[in-house]
């Protein structure tokens, strides 16, 4: 069980808060919110690799790879519930895996033309999970040549971790404070993050606007238009994108993980991604309808 009391006094304690009065301090804990950090782990016992980000997706026999406007999407990333702690108790599936897909052109999310640019695929059941070799040889005619991002597969493990807002989170005009402490709060947030990728807490948005402010939360019939269809063709679809942050989860973040090689992924121009999830289809387990923002410098 995630102990909640224990993670808060343990921050409370260990991170720098600067010059911020106590008051302030215990405010920003009441308003922390529990995520799990993905972290490169040690390399795998085996050849397989289940959650992991990038490389080739372990999708069953009869799952199609995901199409968006006439072009294969990218993998990002996939991960077995079973390995996450506490995962029933942030709401998600107890087993099963989940599989992470992106727009391989890249959309920003800002508009309801980008319906279906993000697919969340969810596989109950962990027998169905086939060896990545015999993927690899299914789709390797029909998708591979055109498949433009091919990342090096990195295996990851889970770590829970209690997550203070980011800076932008923080209504520091009601603090009344320097922009100096608020700067330090800022540089310790970054350093009591472990990873650039998580799921849930807050999103360390690059631009001004919450990723979860752009959510919409397109029918099904949206979504399949949008993926089938030519983006010439959905100028008659509104643009407008605005949504009540509260009613949004952050499903996944994924930051920019670039080192000059062709095997990594850039988000923009070193910016992330943000998978987000309305709050009634997160209830029901139901991954149908995610929504991505992209954002960078």
């Amino acid at each position: 069980m995630l102990n909640t009391t224990k993670a808060k006094k343990a921050l409370k304690n260990n991170f720098q808060w600067g010059g911020l009065d106590k008051v302030f301090v215990d405010e920003i804990l009441d308003n922390a919110k529990w995520s799990i950090q993905m972290v490169s782990a040690t390399k795998a016992k085996s050849a397989e690799v289940i959650s992991k980000i990038g490389g080739f997706p372990n999708l069953p026999s009869d799952i199609e790879w995901p199409i968006y406007q006439g072009e294969p999407m990218a993998f990002i990333a996939q991960m077995d519930l079973s390995e996450i702690p506490n995962a029933k108790e942030l709401g998600l599936p107890s087993k099963g895996v989940l599989f992470f897909f992106y727009d391989s052109k890249q959309s920003w999310g800002f508009s309801k033309t980008n319906a279906g640019a993000a697919q969340v695929i969810f596989v109950e059941d962990n027998s169905l999970i086939p060896p990545k070799a015999k993927v690899i040889k299914k789709y390797i005619k029909d998708v591979w040549d055109s498949y433009k991002i091919i990342t090096k597969e990195k295996k990851v493990s889970f770590i829970p971790e209690l997550m203070l807002p980011t800076y932008s989170d923080v209504d520091w005009d009601s603090f009344d404070v320097d922009d100096d402490t608020g700067y330090e709060y800022s540089y310790g947030w970054s350093s009591h993050i472990r990873s650039d990728h998580w799921l849930f807490g807050f999103a360390d948005r690059i631009q001004s606007r919450d990723p979860l402010s752009e959510g919409y939360r397109a029918t099904l019939k949206e979504i399949d238009a949008a993926r089938s269809a030519e983006p010439e063709n959905l100028d008659n679809i509104s643009s407008d994108v605005r949504s009540d942050p509260k009613d949004w989860v952050l499903l996944a973040q994924f930051g920019s993980d670039y080192r000059g090689g062709t095997e990594e992924m850039m988000w923009g121009d070193c910016g992330k991604i943000y998978f987000i999830i309305h709050r009634l289809d997160f209830a029901k387990k139901d991954f149908r309808r995610v929504w991505v923002v992209l954002q960078c410098s």
